[in-house]
């Protein structure tokens, strides 16, 4: 709200985190260390991750995430009406999770819509969105450009600004017994 002073990120409470990373594989693979860094900083806090439904099994049994939220992103291909519904479906579903911190690494125009659809007062991204998705964002972390640091430096950022940022970057990949 405006005139309402709100605490530094970094000293930020959040109980109940959505990350969102939808795609692709490599920028998911890459956004692993921030989520481990998340699980650290906020130990109980509740953390899901919105991907589409096609990386889903990536992080399914990740050791510091909690859900998972897939969406489909190719249900356009039944048609745009489709697409719409089951965009619209996600939207609703987002908002129900009833988040306080979104974290918005994917940084386009649907991601950003999803970090506002939330309704969490607190959602995070990169100043290097695109597409207009830091309108949608109530906290934005500088970024030297897109291409001034690798993916997984520029994500860490957002780390770094949650507070979470001090220990060394992790990758956990769950790799299932079967």
């Amino acid at each position: 709200m405006p005139g309402r002073s709100r605490p530094p990120l970094r000293e930020h409470a959040a109980r109940r985190i959505g990350l969102l990373k939808p795609s692709a594989l490599g920028d998911i693979v890459h956004s692993l260390p921030v989520l481990t860094a998340l699980r650290s900083r906020y130990p109980d806090a509740h953390i899901t991750w919105v991907v589409n439904r096609g990386y889903e099994p990536l992080l399914r049994g990740h050791p510091d995430l909690d859900d998972v939220l897939p969406f489909d992103r190719g249900a356009s291909r039944a048609g745009w009406l489709a697409g719409a519904r089951s965009f619209a479906r996600c939207l609703r579903e987002l908002r129900r999770r009833r988040f306080d911190l979104v974290i918005d690494l994917q940084g386009l125009f649907r991601s950003g819509l999803m970090a506002a659809a939330s309704g969490a007062p607190r959602r995070v991204g990169l100043s290097t969105a695109r597409e207009g998705a830091a309108w949608f964002y109530t906290d934005v972390v500088p970024v030297a450009g897109p291409h001034a640091v690798h993916a997984v430096d520029r994500y860490w950022l957002a780390a770094e600004a949650l507070g979470a940022g001090a220990g060394p970057r992790v990758f956990r990949v769950p790799i299932p017994d079967q």
